[in-house]
């Protein structure tokens, strides 16, 4: 190993000073690489976890979304019964509302046939009264 170094020493030394400062500069290259690996990887380490936080907001966002649909669509559920109920109970009310106006109406035409009932009878009794008020007149 020695004379490996040795040999590359004097080749160095004869070869000029381009080759000695390419070698130096990749002599610091790699020093310095191995001192930004490291810290190259933490900064990667720290992004994937960025990452993965980023990622868990974003489920737990989708899920909060989910639960806010699904609460929605039950309500509207819950709504469009109370609407269709709504709606027949005013159907029931419309029907129950004719059916009085029918029986207001019968009740009515019975009413206006009682009067004319009531009429014909009275003077009926107008002739009666008159009838009997002259037989008084002449008997008494």
């Amino acid at each position: 190993m020695d004379e490996l170094l040795e040999a590359l020493a004097t080749s160095l030394a004869h070869s000029g000073p381009e080759y000695t400062l390419a070698l130096g500069a990749i002599a610091i290259g790699a020093w310095v690489s191995s001192k930004a690996l490291p810290i190259w990887q933490t900064v990667k380490v720290e992004q994937l976890e960025l990452e993965k936080e980023r990622e868990s907001r974003k489920a737990s966002d989708m899920r909060r979304l989910d639960q806010r649909d699904q609460e929605r669509s039950k309500t509207e559920g819950r709504w469009l019964e109370q609407n269709e109920r709504s709606m027949k109970l005013q159907e029931e009310t419309n029907a129950a509302i004719n059916a009085m106006k029918t029986a207001l109406e019968m009740n009515n035409a019975l009413l206006g046939e009682s009067k004319d009932r009531s009429r014909h009878m009275a003077m009926q009794v107008d002739e009666i009264h008159s009838i009997v008020a002259a037989r008084k007149e002449g008997t008494a």
